[in-house]
This record gives structure tokens, C-alpha cells and sequence, in this order.
């Protein structure tokens, strides 16, 4: 997937979220990334709301001892599709 990674849309933002998070995104993407958080009030307290949901979800749906359960694939497939039509 190219994008202009000078200056990140809040479309692109979305779709790099996962990538932040992880800690996978290249130097340049990071570098965009972090600039549009900086500079985008709406994208900051987005990504701010979507790792309390991340953490709220491990702790409903898991505890210390076990590992998070493993996402059925038509669950994922189901959530790309959508997204895509959004």
C-alpha cells in the first residue's frame, strides 16, 4: 500500500494504527505517523480511545494466566469487508 508518508490524511492514520501500535511501522511512516497525531486533535484522542479499548478488552475477555483467544478468521474477513465498504 503506498501513501505519501509526508503528511499522513486521517484516512491513512486509520489504516496505520495497527502497524503504531505494534511497533512495525518503517522510520518514515513512524516519522508521519507521530506528526499527524501531534497536529490532529480528532486522530490523537482517537488513538488514545482505541488502545482503553484494546486494554478493556483484555481484561474483559482475559485474565493473567491465559492467553488471548485466537480471533476466527470469518470474524476478521467479516470486519476487512466492512471496513473496505466504509
Amino acid at each position: 500500500m503506498a501513501h505519501d508518508t509526508e503528511r499522513l490524511s486521517c484516512k491513512a492514520f486509520i489504516e496505520f494504527i495497527d502497524d503504531y501500535l505494534a511497533g512495525t511501522q518503517d522510520a518514515a511512516v513512524h516519522k508521519a505517523f507521530q506528526a499527524h497525531v501531534e497536529s490532529c486533535p480528532c486522530c490523537g484522542c482517537y488513538l488514545e480511545h482505541y488502545k482503553k479499548t484494546i486494554d478493556a478488552a483484555k481484561r474483559c475477555c482475559c485474565n493473567r494466566r491465559d492467553p488471548m483467544p485466537e480471533i476466527p478468521d470469518h470474524l476478521i474477513d467479516a470486519i476487512l469487508e466492512a471496513r473496505e465498504q466504509a
